[in-house]
């Protein structure tokens, strides 16, 4: 079982890596 402190941490790495993907796809797509 993860503690909470290390899903906190990938939580936010990964929250973060979807919105700069988005970001990117939206950059090209538009």
């Amino acid at each position: 079982m993860l503690s909470r402190g290390l899903w906190k941490l990938m939580h936010s790495r990964w929250s973060s890596f979807q919105t700069r993907r988005r970001s990117m796809e939206s950059r090209f797509f538009n």
